[in-house]
């Protein structure tokens, strides 16, 4: 199964069915027992997160959000960057990466066109480098065919889409690491936590939040810089005005044209902050949450009040005015033709893969393979597995990927005796900063076909995107890491009997490798930085 998930003969949704026939007839697990992960508290939550990008999309609300922000924060080329991957970054932290691609794409572009002098546009002389002899008095025309210059403002413009484009693939891809919902793949990397980890307290969407969201807003302010400067840098100006007026007169008739907020997007905006309110609130480890508070709370997953809320989307009316004759926020068609079934399918079968895994003692050979990591430094463990998690995912689905280090990363952190969550968050972000190759995610191939984009300019700009997103990552874990998660201390949850060797030769090392953790994460991480 492995080759098949890496080669792909057959879709991966298609490979996940594999485990229902397998692992019964290999005495692993029952029929039953693989069955019940194909559509559990995962695909549930996995479903509610779709339902409330359904409900956005549907009301526009997308829309008025990127205008909004767009008119905010300025017309200019760097705040029209920074606005772009603002709003994507936000979208991206509650939709799939996919939809806020296929959203923000179209917009991109047409802000590119608009960002470079219009074919045929009114400039003063004494603002240009060149006046055409053809033209009289105090302006000239500039058009895209009619001297040379117009092939400069078509490099201009073709450099601004592609550096739009990109900034959606990235902020897309990066907003994706700051909640559980904001990737299909967190969802399975938390389903996967918690099969292996059942007794597990401390990965809550509070925490998951409170660890991911400053190292996400760094790496889009990194990427902000990174792509303003590539701008600064490379562009070839074929005028000197810029046509902040005219990106501000289209985005403003984009806006008026979306007319007052309606009752769908107001309710829709209180649903989703309701959504996120209620997951942060539920057990968020750092305070007494609501789920704590209820009788019977710990029968109580993610997917409950999660669905209880999104409830109400197939309820509430669009126009409350006319209530007989209005549709609800959200149509089951509508839902039901954007929901992935692949996805929940693809789940399934990873999560029963982990568990075989554990049943059937491959874990426990897989470890015992990697004595070699003993007599390594726990940070610098860290640095390959984030590096080699980054660089997979480039080639490799992520899903699969996540299917597959996950497990072996937990029992690899129990072994030592280290916190599994000082492997396992680095490495799961990233494994979502795919920046390089068209492949790696769904948002780069849309994108990438959108903008006819060149594999070439995608790799070389997105090499550098990789390193720097996976540094920032490295020194998050060293720092807010262990305000959130304790990791200095070996959870007791962590403790199992998993039927190997120890990697960890004596208990005094093991002792030492805890006391010393913080020392020696901060001297790998400088090394590393160094040498990159």
């Amino acid at each position: 199964m492995g080759v098949y998930y890496v080669v792909e003969p057959v879709p991966l949704s298609v490979t996940s069915l594999l485990p229902i026939v397998l692992l019964p007839f290999l005495g692993i697990l029952s029929t039953e027992e693989v069955a019940s992960f194909y559509l559990n508290n995962t695909g549930l939550l996995f479903m509610a997160s779709l339902m409330i990008a359904t409900a956005i999309e549907s009301s526009d609300l997308h829309e008025r959000l990127a205008f909004k922000c767009l008119l905010t924060v300025g017309t200019s080329e760097g705040r029209v960057l920074l606005g772009l991957m603002s709003i994507t970054v936000f979208m991206s932290m509650w939709m799939p990466n996919t939809a806020v691609a296929t959203i923000m794409g179209p917009m991109a572009i047409a802000l590119a066109a608009k960002m470079v002098m219009p074919s045929y546009h009114q400039v003063p002389t004494n603002e240009c480098f060149k006046q055409n002899g053809d033209a009289g008095g105090d302006h000239f025309e500039v058009g895209i065919g009619a001297d040379p210059s117009g092939a400069l403002i078509k490099k201009n413009h073709d450099l601004l889409k592609k550096i739009l484009l990109l900034s959606i693939a990235y902020s897309s891809n990066i907003g994706g690491t700051g909640s559980i919902i904001g990737s299909s793949t967190n969802i399975l990397f938390k389903g996967i936590i918690d099969e292996l980890f059942p007794h597990s307290t401390e990965l809550t969407s509070a925490t998951w939040m409170l660890y991911n969201v400053p190292p996400m807003v760094i790496c889009t302010a990194i990427g902000w810089m990174y792509l303003w400067l590539v701008i600064r840098i490379s562009r070839r100006k074929a005028h000197c005005l810029e046509a902040k007026n005219d990106i501000r007169r289209e985005i403003q008739q984009q806006y008026q044209r979306l007319g007052s907020v309606s009752f769908a997007e107001y309710t829709v905006l209180i649903i989703l902050a309701a959504v996120i309110l209620v997951l942060f609130f539920y057990k968020p480890h750092f305070m007494t949450g609501w789920g704590d508070l209820l009788k019977y709370g710990n029968k109580i997953k993610s997917s409950s009040p999660a669905l209880a809320i999104c409830f109400l989307l197939f309820v509430l009316p669009k126009d409350p005015r006319n209530l007989h004759c209005s549709e609800p926020l959200v149509s089951f068609k509508e839902f039901s033709t954007k929901m992935p079934w692949g996805i929940v399918i693809l789940f399934g079968g990873c999560l029963s893969i982990a568990e075989a895994s554990q049943r059937s003692g491959l874990s426990a050979i897989v470890i015992n393979t990697l004595n070699g990591l003993r007599d390594l430094p726990s940070g610098l463990v860290l640095v390959l597995l984030c590096f080699s998690g980054c660089f997979l995912t480039e080639v490799v689905s992520t899903y699969v990927v996540t299917g597959i280090l996950t497990p072996i990363i937990s029992e690899l952190a129990v072994a030592t005796r280290v916190h599994p969550l000082y492997f396992l968050m680095p490495v799961k972000a990233c494994c979502l900063f795919a920046f390089m190759l068209p492949i790696a995610t769904g948002a780069n191939a849309i994108l990438c076909d959108m903008g006819r984009l060149r594999t070439i300019d995608m790799m070389k700009m997105g090499f550098v995107m990789n390193v720097a997103c996976v540094m920032v990552q490295l020194a998050a874990i060293h720092t807010i890491g262990p305000l959130v998660f304790d990791l200095y201390r070996f959870p007791s949850w962590a403790t199992r009997d998993f039927g190997i060797v120890s990697l960890v030769g004596n208990d005094t090392f093991a002792l030492s490798l805890n006391a010393t953790l913080a020392e020696e994460m901060v001297s790998t991480t400088a090394a590393a930085m160094m040498t990159t």
